[in-house]
């Protein structure tokens, strides 16, 4: 599934009614499902593209040669209540597929009563997020993965 692909459908989703969508091509999968309040889940096992490892990078161009990525895993760096949002009903930091930059907000986890920035360690594409919104985090767990160009 190419980038435009990815976006056109992410788009269309957000802006209907439809409360889940499942797409389907020979070499990736694209499942998305809206929570009660509106909000879309980014559940790795609800939402994910699946391309298969002959497939293109992300961010390739026509006539550029193909880079290789490697992923680089943000992980919870304490015990908290990890939001993907600055408020309940606002738009996520970050979704999958998005370029991100260096310092760049991905969540806030909350941990005795205050509010910590998670920010992104390098440039790159989200590709994968692992943690639910208002979900309890363990210190070094998991919540998304970057995408960063070899270069």
């Amino acid at each position: 599934m190419k980038t435009e692909e990815l976006f056109q459908i992410w788009d269309r989703f957000e802006t209907s009614q439809i409360a889940e969508i499942v797409y389907e091509t020979a070499d990736s999968r694209l499942c998305l499902k809206r929570y009660n309040d509106g909000t879309i889940n980014s559940d790795p096992s609800t939402i994910r593209t699946e391309e298969k490892k002959t497939a293109a990078p992300l961010r390739q161009e026509a006539s550029a040669p193909a880079a290789a990525t490697h992923e680089i895993t943000v992980k919870a760096p304490f015990v908290g209540t990890f939001y993907r949002a600055s408020a309940p009903g606002e738009r996520p930091f970050v979704r999958i597929g998005q370029t991100v930059k260096k310092g760049e907000t991905l969540g806030i986890i909350e941990a005795m009563k205050m509010m910590n920035e998670i920010t992104a360690p390098c440039d790159g594409i989200v590709q994968n997020i692992f943690t639910e919104d208002e979900s309890l985090v363990e210190y070094d767990q998991p919540l998304m993965s970057i995408g960063v160009e070899n270069v």
